[in-house]
């Protein structure tokens, strides 16, 4: 027999063969198993039974659990006597509670996972999204090019008798804007803000087995939802840092293409000037704007070709 909580891949059992599970029968059997409850595998002791049973969310935890798992799995509060109207409203609160700390200190901890694996190719990630080629300088500012998205081959129908086909179609997600430093991956991927989980009040922590057992329950279920959402918001930024690298590399291919003009700016020389009613004195002071947008280049509309009827 396989240890509790391993699982295993169900083995199809020939309908031939001698004492194999029988499917459930309410009417009959509420206990015969059915095809997924059991399954015969063989290894090199011979043929066994492999019989798959669910891992209890109300239990403590398990081996392999990260310590900030066990850790909310094991909290409890002191024993005190209440109210029948408070009493009622406990496991209410109680799943409320351990949801909330749960999810937060899941998200966190998944997250830094992902981060921590991430740094260990930060070689190659340095190489593959190199936004100082894409960066445009103008004297001692540096500005972000226009973004831009690339979608392939299209058909669009305005109406039952006509009919727009493009085989590519470009569009500007956002202007060109300056910014203060060249954007790097770890901008985009590395995050060190995720707020500290608020501690539970000790009133609505598990106080006797029956708590402890809607605590579990709550945790388990929480901890699931804040991998996933911390998965989420990883791909997220994985997303937002591709668009960015590959809207950049759109304009500098666009703009060498003569299918996109280039930003235009221009610069003015202020010299010395004051700032904060007089209480900041700026001396070689220089404003730089940017004049003109990107816009695509239009060539002349191609001669229409009459197709055949």
């Amino acid at each position: 027999m396989l240890p509790q909580n391993a699982p295993t891949t169900p083995v199809p059992v020939p309908p031939g063969t001698v004492n194999a599970p029988k499917a459930a029968d309410k009417t009959n059997d509420d206990h015969a198993f059915t095809p997924y409850d059991a399954s015969y595998a063989e290894d090199g002791n011979g043929q066994y039974l492999a019989v798959h049973v669910p891992a209890d969310p109300a239990s403590g935890p398990r081996k392999g659990d990260p310590d900030e798992l066990a850790e909310l799995l094991e909290m409890k509060g002191g024993s005190e006597k209440e109210h029948t109207a408070v009493k009622l409203m406990r496991p209410r609160a109680i799943k409320e509670a351990a949801r909330l700390v749960t999810f937060q200190t899941a998200i966190t901890w998944r997250y830094r996972q992902l981060a921590a694996r991430t740094e260990e190719f930060s070689t190659i990630m340095d190489a593959a999204f190199n936004f100082t080629p894409l960066v445009l300088t103008q004297g001692e500012a540096l500005i972000m090019p226009p973004l831009l998205a690339r979608a392939g081959a299209s058909m669009r129908i305005e109406e039952p008798g006509t009919a727009t086909a493009a085989k590519a179609t470009y569009e500007m997600l956002e202007p060109a804007q300056y910014i203060a430093v060249v954007p790097h991956w770890r901008t985009f991927l590395m995050m060190d803000d995720f707020p500290e989980p608020e501690k539970p009040n000790p009133a609505v922590l598990p106080k006797n087995s029956e708590e402890r057992a809607i605590w579990r329950r709550a945790v388990r279920d929480a901890w699931t939802q804040g991998l996933k959402e911390a998965d989420q918001l990883y791909a997220d930024n994985v997303a937002r840092m591709v668009r960015s690298y590959r809207g950049a590399m759109l304009y500098h291919l666009l703009t060498a293409q003569h299918l996109l003009s280039r930003i235009s700016t221009a610069s003015s020389d202020l010299g010395m000037h004051t700032t904060d009613n007089g209480n900041k004195l700026n001396i070689g002071q220089r404003v730089y704007r940017i004049t003109a947008p990107s816009s695509f280049t239009v060539a002349p509309s191609p001669s229409v070709k009459k197709g055949r009827k």
